[in-house]
């Protein structure tokens, strides 16, 4: 894809590349919040199209990170580093939705009066 330029011995940063970089890194962010919000509003309604539609969300994460590691010329340890990033971008949203549910289950339990669930927080408003 892009590359990067050698003058005089130094790597050279083109603009074109920079540009390419700094995208991918905002669609790195943009895509990781609506994996995460699809990926919670799948278990709220419990509805099989969030659920699609996180995962395409997450697809497109991945995407965003080849373009990232394309454009900069990432080797050795960047790559673990970015692999790691799509492992935590993946389990971390999953890991979280279930800390939300035993967390409100637990104050479910020391208040016997509460009528909401975690599947009604929706609701609550």
């Amino acid at each position: 894809m892009l590359r990067l330029y050698h003058f005089n011995g130094e790597s050279v940063v083109t603009f074109e590349t920079m540009i390419v970089a700094s995208l991918a890194c905002a669609a790195i962010v943009l895509f990781g919040a609506l994996y995460a919000i699809f990926l919670a509003l799948g278990h709220m309604k419990q509805n099989l199209y969030y659920y699609y539609c996180s995962y395409a969300f997450y697809a497109l994460l991945a995407v965003s990170a080849w373009l990232l590691v394309d454009a900069l010329q990432l080797s050795r340890i960047w790559l673990l580093l970015v692999a790691t990033l799509l492992v935590g971008y993946l389990i971390g949203p999953q890991f979280i939705w279930r800390l939300s549910v035993a967390v409100h289950k637990v104050d479910d339990e020391k208040s016997p009066n509460s009528n909401l669930s975690i599947g009604d927080c929706h609701e609550s408003n």
